[in-house]
């Protein structure tokens, strides 16, 4: 999914070619846990979210291709050239055009910034994302999705929708099994609008050493 044949990103993320054939064809001890969090966060520098749980177990939420920015095709100065203060501010102007865009062209497109690590590793703190709203009457369509989810005291939640425990409520619920039990579910909500995520925008972040 990245691109990369097995050598390339051995050698980019320095990861030992050996090791990591050894960890894709599960030989030895297969891949430890410690191992499955360098390829996430290799994977994640790549554009592509992948959870542990999937990694060990091949459970969870399969890998998905973010739809990131090549944010270096959008500005004059090279990134690596530039401060981390003037990328983070390049990147910053990049993703609001494309938010306005994507308003544009969208009537019901809704946008909003991941507030927490609620969602990781697929949607990181601080990422932007877009969807289309469905309404109140509508949002059963939006079911086992992840969406940006407007409730009726106004608040939006990047969640996962399921089916609440009565009826005209939803359970909204979290991908990171990590995060407090308080956190992970919330319950019997009441909602105005549900919209599936179609757009991720993610600041450059550097290539891990």
């Amino acid at each position: 999914m990245t691109g990369l044949s097995c050598k390339a990103f051995a050698s980019k993320y320095h990861i030992g070619y050996s090791t990591l054939r050894q960890w894709e064809n599960g030989r030895l001890s297969g891949l430890s846990s410690k191992g499955a969090e360098k390829i996430i966060a290799a994977a994640s520098n790549e554009g592509i979210a992948c959870s542990l749980q999937w990694l060990l177990h091949g459970t969870d939420e399969p890998p998905m291709i973010l739809g990131t920015t090549d944010f270096n095709k959008n500005i004059k100065q090279p990134l690596q050239n530039l401060s981390p203060e003037l990328s983070t501010v390049h990147d910053e102007i990049i993703i609001n055009q494309e938010i306005e865009r994507f308003r544009h062209a969208y009537k019901q497109a809704t946008t909003m910034i991941v507030p927490d690590e609620s969602m990781c590793p697929f949607f990181l703190q601080g990422d932007y994302l877009g969807g289309i709203k469905y309404p109140a009457n509508k949002v059963d369509a939006a079911l086992e999705q992840v969406c940006i989810i407007e409730t009726t005291t106004h608040e939006l939640y990047c969640r996962k929708l399921k089916v609440g425990n009565t009826p005209n409520v939803h359970n909204l619920e979290s991908l990171n099994l990590n995060i407090s039990s308080g956190h992970y579910l919330l319950s019997n909500v009441s909602i105005i609008s549900a919209a599936p995520i179609t757009r991720i925008w993610r600041k450059h972040r550097l290539a891990i050493k």
